[in-house]
């Protein structure tokens, strides 16, 4: 879905169009005075305009093919909408969805307030047809242990509470989950509605868990600093790696207590140098942690080199690639991008020891020139025999091998009519179109009579979703409770039939 948005956003470069319309409460209709609308206009430079006591604004927006609006108001979930040109002049109606809130106080075991845990509306959302443990809000209890999870969208979720800043905590206060234990297991959450704000009070308890200890292996010859070096026990868990203890090597040996039952990687580290640097020492060991302790783990450290990834775009029909920027983000510090060439070669110079994730942007400038990004996207990224599109891959003493990306421009249009449970054409609606789970990038809208304009990207069996707000996209819940609003429908490659699509009446 963002890939898409940004696409939209690259279209609509010089001004010409004239958007407007209202900004209203998606719960009663009435007029949200002071919405923040943004748009793109001429040169890339942002518009930002406000709405009026009635809701209304207009604003001049750009002559590409699409114009692409974010929304914004306290208290409501951000709205973002992208317009074909014909709708350019037409009066949107744009409804924003309060938000939710989850707000209460966290308590020791002997009944204290808890200072500056770190707590979390948790919940897993779908990230290409996988389940990933996610947050939606953040925020800190203060020194009454208060705490206050704001701009939630309505849904089911866990509240993390875990030490964060709390060096001096008891250790036996593991990172919680309520309602529930030390994981998020079972259908046991908190609901919340829109523009609920539910009370959650929570008293913290202590877990004794293992022992962890082991040694750090120093490879032959390295320069040893003169601080400790440290060891830091981090989740392994789907949504990405946390830090769960950090402790210092005494003459290489480490301990860590308390640890409860679950999927673990040990990383160790040169006193003061994270993210790791050229020449800098660092190790890593997975670790599977049950109810017996683990007494001789070994994590071998070994010296940190810029690496050197080489790497081809081609597009899957043989035709040129467009210019593109490929990145290599890191998980622990900056990452490396690089500008393809005309044959699509590409390097990726100096990648350090971590982990990778792989993104491409159309590049806007050839030969100087600010042109239209392509709508080209990508479809596969192996890194020697290993697809790591979705995963990415992990950099550690030498080159893991050389990477080719393959893009496609394949797109099929669609359109038809959508109408509401009482036979009216459905107005600005966001659609998703799903094959696989895969949300991101299959979405379009109808406009002011109800007309649908969408793609898809390759043929196949479609479940199709009304997308109410930017998180409802990737909401497990959501995806569950929504799956039969239409009928399933059979794109094929090249023209398909006007769909006829009627929102159900609980929608």
């Amino acid at each position: 879905m963002k890939t898409f948005l940004l696409s939209l956003l690259f279209a609509a470069m010089a001004a010409g169009q004239t958007v407007q319309g209202d900004i209203v409460n998606a719960a009663t209709g009435a007029p949200l005075a002071g919405a923040h609308i943004i748009a793109n206009v001429a040169n890339g430079k942002p518009l930002i305009v406000k709405a009026d006591a009635g809701g209304h604004f207009q604003l001049s927006a750009g002559t590409g093919p699409m114009f692409f609006l974010l929304i914004g108001y306290p208290g409501f979930l951000p709205a973002s909408r992208g317009f074909q040109q014909s709708q350019a002049g037409a009066d949107l109606r744009i409804a924003l969805t309060p938000a939710a809130v989850i707000a209460g106080t966290i308590q020791d075991e002997d009944g204290f307030p808890v200072y500056q845990a770190q707590v979390e509306a948790v919940r897993y959302r779908l990230q290409h047809g996988r389940r990933v443990l996610s947050p939606a809000a953040s925020t800190q209890s203060d020194d009454l242990g208060h705490y206050r999870l704001a701009n939630l969208p309505a849904g089911r979720y866990w509240v993390r509470v875990s030490a964060f800043r709390l060096a001096n905590w008891d250790r036996r206060y593991a990172p919680q989950y309520f309602p529930g234990g030390l994981q998020p297991d079972g259908t046991n959450r908190i609901e919340v509605q829109a523009g609920q704000e539910r009370s959650v009070d929570i008293r913290m308890t202590k877990h004794d868990g293992v022992t962890i200890a082991g040694r750090v292996e120093m490879p032959s010859g390295a320069v040893v600093s003169t601080g400790p070096n440290w060891v830091e026990l981090l989740t392994d868990r789907p949504g990405g790696q946390e830090t769960t203890s950090s402790v210092p090597t005494s003459g290489g040996s480490f301990v860590i207590r308390h640890v409860p039952a679950g999927s673990y990687i040990l990383r160790a580290r040169a006193a003061g140098n994270y993210p790791p640097t050229t020449g800098d020492l660092v190790g890593e060991q997975k670790l599977e942690v049950g109810d017996a302790d683990e007494p001789n783990v070994v994590v071998a450290m070994h010296q940190v080199q810029p690496v050197d990834v080489a790497g081809t775009v081609v597009m899957d029909d043989g035709s040129k690639p467009p210019p593109l920027y490929v990145t290599a983000r890191s998980m622990m510090g900056p990452g490396v991008t690089a500008q393809t060439a005309e044959d699509g070669s590409f390097a990726l110079k100096g990648l350090l020891w971590g982990h990778y994730e792989l993104a491409t942007i159309p590049s806007r400038l050839v030969d100087g020139k600010v042109v239209d990004g392509s709508p080209a996207y990508t479809i596969s990224a192996r890194l020697g025999e290993q697809e790591v599109l979705e995963t990415g891959f992990d950099v550690e003493a030498s080159s893991p091998g050389p990477l080719r990306i393959t893009m496609s421009n394949r797109h099929i249009a669609l359109t038809g009519s959508l109408t509401d449970d009482f036979g009216k054409p459905a107005a600005d609606v966001t659609l998703a179109f799903v094959l696989n789970g895969a949300w991101t990038e299959n979405v379009g809208n109808t406009d002011g009579h109800g007309v649908i304009h969408a793609s898809v990207r390759q043929a196949g069996d479609y479940h199709i979703y009304v997308v109410p707000d930017q998180s409802s996209i990737d909401d497990e819940d959501y995806v569950e409770q929504h799956a039969n609003d239409f009928p399933i429908i059979h794109l094929v490659d090249g023209a398909n039939a006007p769909l006829v699509l009627r929102m159900p009446a609980t929608q």
